[in-house]
């Protein structure tokens, strides 16, 4: 009876432990998710105001490009005008400032290409950062729902195994309560017609008939049926009696 309470403890203990793996495994799993989307989310915003700063920092250039380009587009005009009552313009006054016209116009369009290339990384960059949020997202969203299974699974062994407690221990309550009767009876059959007392130790007489007396009480006829005693003692009534509980003989 007692192995059987100690299963059915190791088998509540069991189910409970399970119960708190389940709970531990799911909380887990989506603090991990949380912490692994703001990682994302903060890499991208991180990206972004890079990207932002870059463009900003490149329309910047283009415009001192562009007001450079104007202040030297006026100081040709200007020199043109004090050159107006000028009958000759010499040649290389010419080629000159055409060269330097070019030149500033090459570097315009250079540094658009390169803000244009720059633009385009960072987009690219922008886009794997996104594909990969997409796929680390799908990755949880596949193992939440095994989680969840999981979990549904332990739950549910969990309430078998209640259900085994709780019908164990309905088993052992009746065994405890057959026990009880068996033992109140063999009491009953024990007791000394005499004195009314269990004998706390043998030997215990017994008459042909089967009736008990203790050895104190013990005479040459049976107090029950009045036929000798002789000297008949049984044995299983005092092992009975060894592996009973008595009552204090001092109350």
């Amino acid at each position: 009876m007692s192995v059987k309470r100690k299963e059915l403890e190791e088998c509540e203990e069991k189910g409970e432990d399970r119960k708190k793996l389940a709970g531990n495994l799911t909380n887990k799993l989506v603090e991990e998710k949380n912490e692994e989307e703001g990682k994302i989310v903060r890499l991208l915003e991180k990206e972004n105001k890079s990207l932002k700063l870059e463009i900003e920092a490149g329309k910047t250039n283009m415009k001192e490009l562009i007001e450079k380009n104007s202040q030297i587009s006026g100081q040709l005009e200007e020199q043109l005008e004090k050159n107006g009552n000028l009958t000759i313009v010499t040649e290389e006054n010419i080629k000159r400032h055409e060269a330097l016209i070019k030149t500033l116009k090459a570097q315009h369009e250079n540094i658009l290409k390169e803000s244009e290339h720059e633009v385009k990384a960072l987009k690219r960059q922008a886009g794997n950062s996104t594909s990969i949020m997409k796929k680390e997202k799908k990755e949880h969203e596949v193992k939440v729902p095994l989680l969840e299974k999981e979990t549904s699974i332990y739950e549910e062994e969990i309430r078998s195994l209640k259900l085994q407690i709780d019908e164990g221990k309905a088993d052992v309550k009746a065994v405890t309560a057959r026990h009880k009767q068996i033992f109140d009876k063999l009491k009953e059959k024990l007791e000394c017609p005499v004195c009314m007392e269990i004998p706390r130790g043998g030997p215990v007489y017994v008459c042909p008939n089967g009736h008990f007396v203790c050895k104190e009480c013990k005479s040459w006829s049976c107090p029950t049926c009045r036929v000798d005693m002789e000297d008949g003692k049984s044995l299983l009534a005092v092992m009975v009696i060894e592996n009973i509980e008595h009552r204090c003989k001092f109350v």
